[in-house]
């Protein structure tokens, strides 16, 4: 369940003002968005952007816009190795393969269009679903449909795709 950006930016703007720093409102809400509402990323981003701040806090104690571009893609590049990475890292070929076979479409998939995408009968791939379910890597929207549950999944694949494959030999 995601945490709405509005209640992440007040979170983000009170830790940071508790430290002593402040934040510009253009960066706190790039800051917020960045998060995506997932709990994780909320303390890697506020981490990340409050630790590029911190470097330069003898001469500015405000966190700027640069600061936040700088610590999102601290965080970013750490949810990858720490989530995702994780994530994939001991699945199936065909888990992987059912994931991207998401990735085409824009938000939420038809399981029976994986399936065929797949080359799968729709029992076959309705397994590599229950077990990515589980796993909680993605999530059923409606009967027949899934989305990925873990935010940045869908581009993490579509940029990784190669070298995620590399691994099974392919």
């Amino acid at each position: 369940m995601s945490i709405p950006i509005d209640e992440v930016a007040v979170a983000l703007k009170a830790s940071i003002e508790r430290s002593g720093l402040h934040i510009e409102d253009e960066a706190l809400a790039c800051a917020a968005r960045a998060t995506e509402g997932y709990a994780y990323l909320t303390q890697l981003v506020g981490y990340s952007v409050w630790r590029v701040a911190r470097r330069h806090a003898t001469t500015s104690l405000i966190i700027s816009q640069h600061d936040v571009k700088e610590g999102v893609q601290v965080a970013r590049d750490e949810y990858e190795r720490a989530v995702l990475d994780t994530a994939l890292a001991d699945l199936t070929l065909p888990s992987v393969q059912y994931l991207l076979s998401m990735c085409v479409d824009e938000g939420a998939s038809s399981t029976g269009e994986i399936a065929r995408r797949m080359g799968k009968p729709t029992a076959d791939a309705n397994s590599y679903r229950r077990i990515l379910i589980a796993r909680q890597t993605i999530e059923a929207t409606a009967p027949g449909y899934v989305a990925f549950s873990m935010p940045r999944m869908k581009e993490y694949l579509e940029r990784n795709k190669d070298r995620i494959l590399a691994r099974y030999g392919r």
